[in-house]
């Protein structure tokens, strides 16, 4: 039954992709095969696996440097290496402070560097829209936490209530990915 979801999700995913231009398309074609294993491995481990976010990453910069050199129906290409740096660039001062996990960091240079390569509007959809599920998820859990502990208290049990570990950012950041390519390439 997995299967036949994760098909389901990798074709709708390649629908909203298909037109993107042609310089876009094989890190996009990338993120549509691998984010369902991303999604689950994120959710249920916590893990971004190199052998998905480290191709993507690999494929964006490719990608934006033909596109520098070859047209490709890219229509700035510069933008999108310049986004993917900056973005990987601030995501690892953030690893060396605790805020993220290196594969959020690289999961959220390649989404940019990828929707930058669609156009400047889809890379700003993607970081308003990442930011916003973002927010909403540790909104959620925190407030699940204060419910928890009130419930606690009044129930006088024994022990604090347990804090959060890390928060799944990866879904975040495709669910902002595939919503900003959806409206710029089908809306």
């Amino acid at each position: 039954m997995i299967a036949f979801v994760d098909a389901a999700v990798v074709l709708a995913l390649l629908g909203v992709a298909a037109p993107s231009p042609p310089g876009a398309l094989v890190p996009a074609v990338w993120l549509a095969f691998t984010t369902p294993l991303l999604i689950r491995s994120d959710v249920t481990r916590r893990r971004l696996p190199n052998l998905a976010t480290m191709p993507a990453l690999g494929l964006v910069l490719g990608s934006s440097a033909v596109a520098v050199f070859v047209d490709t129906g890219v229509k700035d290409p510069a933008l999108a290496l310049l986004v993917t740096t900056l973005i990987a660039a601030g995501g690892l001062l953030s690893v060396r402070l605790g805020g993220v996990g290196l594969g959020d960091v690289k999961l959220a240079a390649a989404a940019a560097g990828s929707a930058a390569l669609v156009g400047a509007d889809a890379a700003w959809a993607l970081m308003v829209v990442a930011g916003a599920a973002g927010g909403a998820v540790v909104l959620a859990v925190r407030l699940r936490l204060g419910l928890r502990r009130v419930a606690r208290r009044k129930s006088r049990c024994v022990g604090p209530a347990r804090e959060v570990g890390e928060i799944p950012y990866g879904p975040c950041l495709l669910f902002g990915y595939w919503v900003a390519l959806a409206a710029v390439n089908v809306v």
